[in-house]
């Protein structure tokens, strides 16, 4: 399986397969690390900082389990001792007991990433065309146009982990209409309240991330906070403080700007270094924190020692595709990231990177013949307003956008198959059943997501059983190496008339707190 994009989603996807037994290889443009917003840079003084993602959440049992193992590691560390909170009228405002789980790293946020990709074939440096980059063979077989020094390959099926307006041209010429049609992005700094019928699209805020080092004490003491009242600022940290470097005479901050700062001064972020609008969008961010925390005008400015300026231009997304992956099986590709994502809490985070890579790792290991996440049209998948993370901005009566079916009029020889696939697509999720097999002997087996991870094979038996008694055969649930559910499996029932009962009652029923999502697996 080929991954496209270093981040989170395509690094958990990646070590999740090789789990799995099946072979990954993520191609990166990344030149020092991978994990992307979730990377961390070193400062002249051997000081982590941390210029985009801040922290990591834990709301699901897995990535708890993922974060404990790395704290136990002396990977990561909660950030549970009173530094982090809010700035509001200058005045710094602790955040205690509000039942959140957050993580730092160790050594920079850059931790978490760099743990998950222990062990995985990571190509850095690699830059896919746009153009035609990502192809598809008349075999079923994809490969990827890499550069020169690295050799082509050909693999079974590729994994877009990647966003923005590189992963839209990068699959504009392959063959899944409706994987490209959920890759087109907008960038805004809010979502509109009444969106266009069918104009549901990914949408991702800019942001400005400034990192500037100036004497120890010149700033309030906390190590990190959101920032409220000032138009032009959303988060400000003190990276010296975070990560226990308080004996230096100098101290590294992090400034992120506001969504609507950002895209109200956004640059094209090669030609950013050295030009004008590095030094205006430099000023303008140091007297905006000036202002936060209490400074007379100019008194920052005169004390910074260095800093650097970066824009974020597709830095987080302030919608969510209301599933957590996607896979068209008609032709082997899926999509993860953090703006895939079934629940609020986890869109836009590190947690909702990491549970979308590996729940279509899981995908792909059990059920790869088994579409998901691919409902267009108005009875399909929503885009629905995400709270950014901690740093997007939506409207707060923004609503739900759905996406108008793709064109499909390309004059190729898969072009019926494609209509086939949309017209299926208009009826809503695909619940057909199967063809039967040529030995006449296989048994109707039903897909079933989201799981309690602490539900066994007899409590889903259990579950089936109440609305088709004595009519299962057997459940197969996709477990890790230590034994632990992944919260989906296979149920077999012995006849289709079971399978049909199953699926009309089961399918969005609840067990165990969470909603199941039944189909017919075709694995």
């Amino acid at each position: 399986v080929a991954v496209v994009g270093g981040g989170v989603a395509g690094l958990a996807c990646a070590r999740r397969l090789g789990d799995l037994g099946i072979h990954a290889v993520v191609f990166d443009t990344g030149k020092r690390g991978a994990g992307g917003r979730a990377s961390s840079r070193w400062w002249e003084t051997d000081v982590p900082v941390d210029h985009a993602a801040q922290y990591a959440t834990a709301t699901t049992v897995e990535f708890g389990e993922f974060m404990a193992d790395l704290e136990g590691q002396g990977i990561v560390r909660k950030w549970d001792d009173g530094s982090f909170g809010r700035l509001r009228g200058q005045t710094f405002l602790p955040i205690v007991d509000d039942r959140c789980t957050r993580y730092i790293g160790t050594c920079g946020i850059g931790s978490i990433a760099d743990a998950a990709a222990r062990g995985v074939n990571v190509e850095q440096d690699v830059w896919i065309s746009p153009s035609q980059g990502v192809q598809r063979e008349r075999d079923g077989a994809w490969t990827l146009k890499l550069p020169a020094r690295h050799s082509s390959g050909r693999f079974d099926a590729v994994v877009i982990a990647h966003n923005g307006k590189c992963a839209e041209r990068l699959t504009s010429k392959q063959p899944s209409h409706r994987v490209h049609a959920l890759l087109r992005a907008n960038f805004a700094a809010q979502l509109p309240k009444a969106p266009r019928a069918g104009s549901g699209r990914m949408s991702l805020n800019s942001l400005y991330s400034l990192l500037f080092e100036v004497k120890a004490g010149l700033l309030p003491s906390f190590a990190g906070a959101f920032v409220d009242g000032e138009p032009s600022l959303r988060w400000l940290s003190n990276n010296a403080m975070k990560y226990g470097q308080l004996g230096e005479n100098t101290h590294v901050w992090t400034a992120l700007s506001s969504a609507s700062f950002g895209q109200k001064h956004k640059h094209p972020q090669e030609h950013l270094e050295g030009s004008p609008k590095e030094a205006e969008v430099t000023t303008l961010l140091l007297e905006a924190v000036e202002r936060a925390t209490g400074l007379g005008p100019g008194t920052l400015k005169s004390h910074v020692v260095r800093s650097k300026l970066q824009l974020w231009g597709a830095a987080v997304p302030i919608n969510r595709w209301s599933y957590d992956y996607v896979w068209d099986a008609s032709y082997s590709i899926g999509i993860a990231g953090d703006w895939l994502s079934a629940d609020m809490r986890r869109a836009s985070t590190i947690e909702g990177a990491w549970f979308s890579g590996t729940s279509l790792a899981d995908h792909i290991a059990l059920s790869s013949s088994q579409d998901y996440g691919l409902e267009l049209g108005e009875r399909g998948g929503r885009f629905e307003p995400a709270g950014g993370g901690g740093f997007g901005s939506t409207s707060s009566d923004a609503g739900a956008a759905w996406v108008a079916l793709p064109s499909t009029n390309a004059p190729t020889a898969q072009e019926g198959r494609r209509k086939k696939d949309t017209e299926r697509t208009e009826k809503g999720r695909d619940n057909s059943p199967p063809r039967q097999r040529q030995d006449g002997n296989a048994k109707p087996a039903l897909f079933v997501v989201n799981l309690p991870y602490a539900a066994t094979e007899a409590d889903v038996a259990a579950h089936f059983e109440t609305v088709a008694p004595g009519e299962v055969q057997a459940v197969r649930l996709l477990r890790t190496a230590q034994g632990k559910s992944r919260g989906l499996g296979s149920v077999q029932l012995r006849s289709a008339n079971a399978a049909g009962i199953c699926i009309q009652e089961l399918d969005g029923s609840t067990l165990g707190g969470r909603v199941l999502k039944v189909s017919y697996d075709k694995h």
